[in-house]
């Protein structure tokens, strides 16, 4: 079974993990789902909460229905119901976790990548300065030469 027809089937936030970008528009589709993320973590969240949300709205209803036929709702109904909640509110708090470490990380990333190119705009600055630190001292020893050639024609004649 793929994964499409897995998380379908079971809606487990576990295989919507392991969901590639066009599996979950797949995912999406199915559900009717509009998502408004294009970045996978991002669409990945966004689609397990619609998912959930729909799934308690359902519950809710078929909830309601039970009541209303037995008096009661059944406990053990509203006990798996709430565990399942309880289970996709921690890998969804899970996923917003990894999700800002993620970004940390990348922030990190990003400031080290700056910092290495300030250095070597330094570095480059620094030989540039160099070479024109050469290039006048060439120049000035090329004009004193010719000083010298001048003053010894001038001296000779």
């Amino acid at each position: 079974m793929d994964r499409v027809q897995a998380f379908i089937t079971k809606e487990d936030p576990l295989i919507l993990e392991s969901c590639t970008k066009e599996q979950m528009k797949q995912i999406a589709e199915h559900y009717e789902i509009e998502l408004v993320s294009t970045k996978v973590v991002y669409m990945r969240q966004e689609l397990g909460n619609k998912v959930r949300s729909r799934r308690e709205d359902v519950g809710a209803v078929g909830l309601d229905v039970s009541a209303k036929e037995s008096g009661e709702p059944d406990n053990e109904e509203v006990s798996s119901n709430r565990r399942g909640n309880l289970e996709y509110e921690l890998e969804r708090l899970k996923l917003e976790a990894q999700i800002k470490r993620e970004e940390r990380e990348f922030q990190l990333e990003k400031l080290k990548l700056e910092q290495e190119k300030l250095r070597l705009e330094s570095e480059n600055e620094k030989v540039r300065l160099e070479s024109e630190q050469k290039t006048r001292v060439e120049l000035e020893k090329e004009k004193t030469k010719q000083m010298e050639i001048e003053a010894n024609k001038f001296v000779a004649a």
